[in-house]
């Protein structure tokens, strides 16, 4: 078994992404180009000729580097064609270079060591018919949703990129515990897109019967399930419920289809609605943490 850390630069682009392609757990945040856009340095682990690989996104902070979870990825881990063994596991992590002093990063759902802690998630099979979704939602979402009628509130499917990144950005994004600078911003309009251009994205919006832009949201399609990646809402009309109008309309218009939708419930800021209301199954993602210092 030979593991090698290579720099972004000695990366075979072709042999990687087939790798995630192939793995037990493909997914299109780690595929090169699209990882290269969220961090254009990104190294990586390497098993022998690509038989497993590891993404390892770093940076540097008060001139110390380390490996962090960068904005907008949602998972990374260990991809390879089978689930990695704890003995596979701890042979990468054994091959991380002493000198990154901090490791911040989202796993898989496969990836299982002792030192990792866990995160809830949640979310929502919509092969069922609508009328067996409702039936899950919380009694107080089933008001929600006979309420909604008063507001005339419309559902779009093609709303600019910019357009939603910038209700988020000049709403929930004054918030000072929001981490987003500018600078990330426009790495997330670079990723969305990037993605709709490979057909991975869908852009919907709400609005209200005077034409008011009230909410709206990024959807990512992925290899294995459909990501509530990225939402903004304008809090002037907070009392429309136009996110709530949103994600129980595209559960209307998706449901019986062999869609799993991710709430994104532990990694960002802007899901305004408890995902367990709407009947979403909870399930766990390990976060790793070390500091050697």
């Amino acid at each position: 078994m030979k593991i090698q850390f290579l720099k972004h630069s000695k990366i075979n682009k072709e042999k990687w992404n087939q790798c995630i392609e192939n793995s037990s757990f493909p997914t299109f945040f780690a595929e090169f180009d699209f990882l290269s856009i969220a961090n254009p340095k990104f190294c990586a682990l390497v098993l022998n000729d690509y038989e497993a690989v590891m993404p390892l996104p770093v940076r540097k902070k008060l001139f110390l580097p380390h490996i962090y979870h960068p904005h907008f990825i949602i998972t990374l881990g260990i991809f390879s064609k089978t689930n990695p063994t704890k003995e596979l596991t701890e042979h990468f992590l054994q091959a991380i270079p002493s000198y990154y002093v901090k490791i911040d990063v989202f796993f898989n759902t496969f990836f299982d060591h002792p030192k990792a802690s866990t995160k809830h998630w949640h979310q929502l099979s919509l092969q069922k018919k609508y009328s067996e979704l409702y039936a899950n939602f919380s009694d107080n979402y089933k008001k929600d949703v006979m309420a909604l009628e008063k507001h005339a509130l419309k559902y779009v499917e093609s709303t600019p990129i910019p357009r939603i990144i910038a209700l988020f950005k000049n709403n929930c994004g004054k918030n000072a515990d929001v981490p987003y600078e500018e600078k990330d911003y426009e790495i997330l309009d670079r990723l969305a897109h990037f993605a709709q251009k490979k057909h991975r994205l869908e852009v919907v919006s709400v609005r209200d019967e005077e034409d008011n832009l009230l909410a709206g949201a990024l959807i990512f399609k992925d290899n294995h399930k459909t990501w509530f990646w990225f939402s903004g809402h304008d809090e002037r009309f907070t009392h429309k419920k136009a996110v709530f109008f949103l994600l129980n309309e595209y559960f209307k218009r998706n449901s019986e289809t062999e869609i799993i939708f991710d709430f994104c419930s532990s990694l960002y800021h802007n899901v305004t609605h408890s995902s367990a209301e709407f009947g979403a199954e909870k399930y766990e993602l390990s976060l790793l943490q070390k500091r050697l210092f």
